[in-house]
């Protein structure tokens, strides 16, 4: 076969034209994603990137790219992308290829694997023998499953006081929300938009309806890749406060253009309602940006008005880092422009005088993929995360700056407030301050504070550990960080659920989770849900003593050596022992008490000992690890109700080396921590869980706050003489603490009180 390859050479040679040279291979790509050898992926999204193309022939284009990933052991092909071109030529995913092979029909590759990508550049040369490059290799790993917590489903709160909610579902892929910013609060009135990626903008009304603002609104079949080149259409979305129109960002083909596939590019388009903002009546363009090619993700994005009244569009950089740079071309930067779609006279690089071109319009350059942002009502100015190769960026917008995004990680540093290392998917962000909505029912503490949605990997499966996450960030007056990332919630479910949009909302931090969650068949099925983070505040404590705890000096819980009361099982004794007068090994301890939740909820207990231990709540054994174990976390799940307290008790021994003992909890409200004393007691005589909380006599009212079991009917009776009680209020469908006024306290001598469920 070498003897024909250099035979056909020479014939080919002897047949060009005098002073025709040999065509040249296109140099190997430069695998930007993976950034290097043996990084760890998720194997349900691997990015997948090169360099720009090289070819030493003057005039050869890029034409195509092979993408392919192999197992190393056994070295076989289960993956790949032949000659595709657009965008994908230099950046794909998993879901542009072909599953093959031992991965044949699968949508992600194995857990825990080692991989190798290859990927080579065709050129416009023609030329059989030589069109294609050298391949170019790179090795990576999958990540290992993360398990969900035990017991939990869906979203968690991870600080207290903060809650869940459903507010309206059956979306598809909904990208962004925008409120009406200044609300009638009429159930038929619209409350928020929703952008949804395939080209619909929905509108929900304050009683939770859901219908068509605009429909149809690509003008190309966007149910492509997904991962991969599926992840591109309509995005960004602002309601004008002054007549309710919106401004929306999205991308339309260039249908006259001979390329495959066709070229998307930019629009900015306007609409208008009459109908109160129900359904669009026109639609105009204000910015059209033909010619500027993006695609999957690094497209137009985020859109916002600015304290000055003016108009901000985020621009991804379509994939190529030199677009960034490049003043005369709108990718990569940050636009600012009025509500006619021309640009703003004070813009930095504004000048009429040569016509208008992208630099017009530039507020700020050197951008990758700006995706999310949000104005901070402190300083006045506009603050933007930004998706990067490997690493992630926060940002302040400064005008005229370049931010020096090179298409490299370490770029991705300049001016950045925080970096995420590795990258988890920042793509929203917004500021709760009392300038919007009051602060959104937040409490005065996170006032200023700054919340990101992390997306983690596209369309990832169950919980992970770099993204599916909302987060806070504390800023000083001049931007700078002070504190954070604080995880504010986190997904714990087991299907695809993530956070892409987010918005401060007049009751709460309202986001989506992208994606339908559960019984899905596809990315893009239908079914995904906008979803509120609100402040509920703190239930009161309990007034628990603790924990009855009985110590033996032999390990089968005969003749008590001690016993005392633990406020909490929270010990680490190291080679010790609880006393001096206890053995350092061989001994045992029984806790028993109750314990009493504040939520109704599922909770998970959890036990981590050195050696062995038995945990019962409510006569349910929910752990049982009676070996002898280093520090070993074990855990159980049950649903507890509010305010009841639950029969509790917790055998640990210690049979030599180090010795540990702890007892925690979690629920979807609850964050996970030890066992507080406040909600322990070493009773087990436990009184009803209706009491009252505190009396008091207020402006010539006697108020009070009592507690009790969520459903039940609760009567309050009075009377003034201990004998003839009579019902002065009923309350029902508790949640756990109520408060009670009795305004004629104060005409009467005396006054007794008493509570009672049930009906008379």
């Amino acid at each position: 076969m070498k003897v024909f390859h250099w035979l056909a050479a020479a014939v080919m040679l002897t047949s060009m034209p005098a002073g025709t040279l040999a065509n040249n291979p296109p140099a190997a790509p430069t695998i930007t994603e993976p950034s290097q050898d043996g990084k760890i992926l998720d194997p349900a999204d691997v990015h997948m990137e090169t360099g720009a193309f090289s070819d030493p022939d003057p005039g050869d284009t890029h034409v195509c790219t092979d993408w392919e990933i192999w197992t190393v052991s056994p070295a076989q092909r289960v993956w790949v992308t032949s000659c595709i071109g657009g965008i994908e030529k230099l950046h794909t995913h998993l879901g542009d290829g072909v599953f093959e092979n031992s991965h044949a029909g699968r949508a992600e590759l194995f857990h825990d694997t080692d991989y190798l990508l290859r990927i080579r550049h065709r050129d416009s040369s023609g030329d059989l023998l030589t069109e294609w490059g050298a391949w170019a290799e790179r090795t990576f790993r999958t990540a290992s499953p993360t398990p969900p917590p035990p017991g939990a489903n869906g979203w968690i709160v991870k600080q207290p006081g903060y809650k869940v909610e459903m507010v309206a579902t059956n979306f598809q892929l909904p990208v962004n929300i925008a409120f009406v910013l200044n609300p009638t609060f009429h159930p038929d009135d619209p409350f928020f938009y929703v952008t949804e990626l395939y080209g619909a903008i929905k509108v929900v009304t304050h009683d939770g309806t859901v219908s068509d603002y605009a429909t149809n609104l690509l003008n190309f079949n966007p149910t492509g890749a997904f991962p991969g080149s599926g992840e591109q259409g309509l995005s960004g979305i602002v309601v004008d406060p002054a007549t309710g129109d919106l401004f929306v960002g999205f991308l339309y083909e260039d249908t006259n253009s001979a390329a495959n596939p066709k070229p998307h590019y930019p629009k900015v388009v306007r609409f208008h309602s009459n109908d109160g903002g129900l359904t669009a009546a026109s639609r105009t363009t204000i910015l059209d940006m033909f010619g500027e090619t993006q695609g999957q993700s690094h497209q137009i994005s985020n859109f916002s008005f600015g304290p000055d009244g003016k108009l901000y569009v985020h621009m991804g950089d379509g994939f190529d880092t030199s677009t960034g740079q490049n003043l005369n071309s709108f990718r990569g930067k940050i636009l600012r422009l009025n509500l006619d779609g021309s640009p703003a006279t004070n813009n930095p690089f504004y000048n009429a005088a040569n016509g208008i071109t992208a630099a017009d319009y530039v507020f700020a350059y050197g951008l990758r993929n700006p995706f999310g942002g949000a104005w901070r009502a402190a300083d006045g100015f506009h603050y933007e995360v930004e998706n990067g190769p490997s690493v992630d960026r926060f940002a302040k917008i400064i005008t005229a700056r370049n931010y020096l995004y090179d298409g490299s990680d370490n770029s991705m540093t300049n001016y950045a407030i925080y970096n995420w290392s590795p990258a988890t998917g920042p793509v929203n962000l917004a500021f709760i301050q009392p300038e919007t909505f009051g602060g959104s029912g937040f409490p005065s503490n996170k006032m200023d504070h700054a919340f990101v949605s992390e997306s983690g990997s596209t369309y990832a499966t169950g919980t992970s550990t770099r993204g599916k996450r909302i987060t806070e960030f504390v800023l000083d007056a001049n931007g700078n960080r002070i504190g954070g990332p604080t995880n504010l919630i986190e997904y714990s479910g087991t299907g695809k659920a993530t956070v892409v949009a987010l918005a401060a909302g007049p009751d709460g931090l309202y986001f989506s989770d992208f994606y339908k969650d559960q019984n899905y068949s596809s990315p893009i099925d239908r079914g995904a849900n906008i979803l509120r983070v609100r402040y509920v505040g703190l239930p009161p404590p309990g007034n628990g003593d603790g924990l009855k705890g009985a110590y033996y000096d032999n390990m089968d819980f005969t003749g008590p050596l001690l016993v005392r009361t633990n406020a909490t099982v929270d010990f680490n004794w190291a080679a010790g022992s609880p006393d001096p007068s206890m053995g350092t090994n061989t001994f045992s301890i029984r806790w028993t008490g109750q314990v009493q939740p504040q939520f109704t909820e599922t909770f998970t207990f959890y036990t981590v000992t050195d050696d062995g231990v038995r945990l019962w709540v409510d006569g349910q054994l929910v752990v049982d690890s009676w070996v002898d174990q280093g520090a070993t976390e074990r855990s159980g799940s049950l649903s507890l109700t509010a305010y009841r307290r639950y029969d509790l008790k917790m055998e640990y021994y210690e049979n030599g080396g180090s010795a540990s003992a702890r007892l925690l909890w979690s629920s979807p409200s609850t964050p996970k921590s030890v066992i507080p004393q406040t909600q322990l007691y070493s009773a087990t005589n436990a009184p009803l869980p209706l009491q009252f909380q505190s009396v008091a006599l207020q402006s010539n009212s006697m108020h009070f706050t009592f507690t009790g079991i969520p459903g039940d009917v609760i009567r309050v009776e009075a009377s003034t003489n201990l004998s003839n009680w009579q019902t002065i209020g009923t309350l029902t469908n508790i949640i756990g603490v109520l408060n009670f006024v009795d305004a004629q306290a104060n005409a009467l001598s005396r006054r007794f009180y008493r509570l009672n469920t049930g009906q008379p």
